[in-house]
């Protein structure tokens, strides 16, 4: 896991390397253990490594193709790099990094990505096309931030080294107010700033050093791994059959997830998922680093983690987080962040990564997408009422009282719409229009909503202690076997209301659980609402006079929970940006 820089003067101009490696620097938490630039054809290429696989060697020969063709930038794992390599010789000490660049020796850039098996965001320099290849892992786990003005283009792995390089933190109003019409804050390709930009989960773009021109050139979807014929055979297919073939999904991609000679720690929440993957990963390679948080008066399930002591056969070390610990790390999460957190859980994420760099571990195992994937939420409970505008809870725009009626957002709403369009055609194999309604909500989610919040908190809060964060779930093989799995292993009627969601998830926990450990799910956890203590009165927020909203004190009095979070956030980052909390 690694954090890239890349700078593309525009105008021909000399590159000032001082002022590149400076903001190059901002990613150095990413990778410490050790860093690299180079320049080709007056580009800045610059990469901080975090070594996860092969001999932590400082070679920057690795970044360039046998050919010498092609030169390569990357922050990512593949986890199937032993599996692919026709033209590299594969020993114990060889990394993904060389494999991947040496896969565009022969190869269609553009197919690269179908090649591949991991979380990934990398820019390939093409020396004799004089082309950039720029792309990002189609479940959208690493991200590649885009800011273009008059004199250059840069790419980067977060938001904060863009600014240190340019001094532009100028605001979108729009999508700040868009905040208040989704549940949490996805910002999709525009971000809260002006001139940076998202390149989105599976894009591939291509830029022309001599025409100095950039454009989008195809996208790997996870929507195209949905498949008629597949999802058939598993319509077919018994319930014992399928859980048993999630097993050997779950420890075939975790044997090869699992670091060698790295240390690293689980996630373990109570919840099914990041239970199953502790005892999985207990019994494939002897882990003993487990760690829970408890949000102190407010987390139901954390004093009885302890249980699960006995079938892990370790003990869980229990972090204890009060509602100052909470404010302290939540100021430090919108820092990273540089803008809101996207959910209220990324401060939780940011004291595990914290813990996870005191064990001496370099990677953290969570259960990220499971909710998604396999059905989860309650909100794909809910009656179909138009399949045409059915979104779910995570995914739907929502009324905002503090904006008021007459406030519409034409880029929200249409990016919702089109993808919402696009997650409904690819189950129009199904007949039953409620399954397909609800298999296009998991999708919506797993596609869109997932990766701009709980992906985005899992990379920034982790990296920030130089901790990868890895999730089983996020797999190509796993993603493909739940979008293609009928929806009664998914959701239920059964009257046992802890088999309503997740049906098939929870049948393997079974499997290595009692059913006592089967608790009903808590959801995020955290302080969001006892923040408002910490910044005062109403009246004196820098919210109002950034997006002018009339009679805000008035509105604000009145919002539901959920909006005051949302008010409370904006202002956490504001007063960030001016440095003045």
């Amino acid at each position: 896991m690694c954090g890239i820089f890349v700078v593309i003067p525009k105008k021909d101009k000399k590159l000032d390397i001082d002022r590149c490696t400076k903001s190059l620097r901002e990613l150095k938490r990413r990778g410490p253990d050790w860093s690299f630039y180079k320049v080709i054809e007056n580009i800045f290429f610059g990469q901080t490594i975090l070594s996860m696989t092969g001999k932590n060697e400082k070679n920057i020969d690795n970044h360039f193709s046998n050919s010498k063709k092609y030169f390569l930038v990357f922050n990512g794992e593949i986890y199937n790099y032993k599996n692919i390599s026709s033209s590299t010789p594969i020993n114990k000490n060889i990394s993904d990094t060389k494999v991947l660049i040496d896969l565009f020796d022969g190869n269609d850039p553009r197919v690269i990505n179908s090649k591949l098996d991991g979380m990934y965001a990398y820019i390939v320099l093409d020396k004799e096309k004089k082309k950039l290849f720029i792309s990002r892992d189609p479940q959208g786990e690493k991200s590649i931030y885009k800011y273009e003005n008059s004199d250059y283009i840069i790419f980067s792995s977060e938001i904060k080294p863009i600014i240190q390089f340019t001094g532009d933190n100028e605001l979108n109003e729009d999508i700040i107010k868009s905040y208040f019409l989704s549940r949490h804050f996805i910002q999709f390709d525009k971000t809260i700033y002006k001139k940076i930009k998202n390149i989105q989960p599976g894009e591939f773009w291509e830029y022309s050093i001599n025409s100095k021109k950039l454009k989008k050139t195809n996208t790997l979807s996870i929507r195209s791994y949905v498949n008629e014929k597949d999802y058939k055979i598993n319509d077919k297919k018994s319930e014992n059959d399928l859980v048993e073939e999630l097993d050997y999904l779950l420890q075939k991609n975790l044997k090869e997830m699992t670091p060698k000679n790295r240390n690293f720690s689980s996630i373990i929440s109570g919840g099914v998922d990041s239970s199953l993957i502790s005892i999985l990963l207990k019994n494939l390679s002897k882990s003993k680093n487990f760690i829970t948080l408890n949000h102190i008066g407010k987390d139901r399930i954390s004093n009885k983690v302890k249980l699960f002591e006995k079938y892990l056969e370790n003990p869980i070390f229990k972090i204890n987080v009060s509602k100052t610990d909470y404010k302290n790390y939540l100021l430090k999460s919108v820092n990273i962040c540089s803008s809101p957190v996207s959910s209220h859980d990324f401060s939780g994420k940011l004291i595990i990564a914290k813990k996870t760099n005191e064990m001496n571990c370099k990677a953290v195992f969570g259960g990220d997408g499971a909710d998604e994937l396999f059905g989860g939420y309650a909100t794909y409970l809910q009656p179909i009422k138009d399949i045409k505008k059915n979104l779910s809870d995570y995914s739907r725009i929502n009324y905002s009282s503090l904006l008021g009626k007459n406030y519409k957002n034409n880029f929200y709403e249409k990016k919702l719409e089109k993808d919402w369009r696009q997650c409904l055609k690819v189950y129009n194999f199904l007949n039953n229009k409620t399954e397909q309604n609800r298999q296009a909500m998991m999708l919506m989610d797993s596609s869109l909503q997932l990766s701009s919040v709980g992906l985005r908190g899992c990379d920034l809060m982790s990296m920030h202690y130089s901790i990868e964060p890895r999730s089983v779930f996020l797999r190509k093989s796993i993603i493909k076997f739940a979008l293609n799995l009928p929806i009664r292993f998914k959701l239920s009627n059964n009257q046992n209301t802890k088999l309503k969601t997740k049906v098939l998830l929870k049948k393997l926990f079974l499997k290595y659980y009692p059913e006592k450990l089967l608790f009903k799910k808590q959801g995020f956890a955290g302080f969001p609402n006892e923040m408002k203590r910490y910044l005062g009165e109403s009246k004196k927020y820098r919210i109002k006079k950034m997006i002018n909203i009339d009679n805000f004190d008035k509105r604000f009095k009145k919002l539901r929970p959920a909006e005051i979070w949302k008010v409370l956030n904006l202002e956490f980052f504001i007063r960030d940006l001016n440095k003045k909390i």
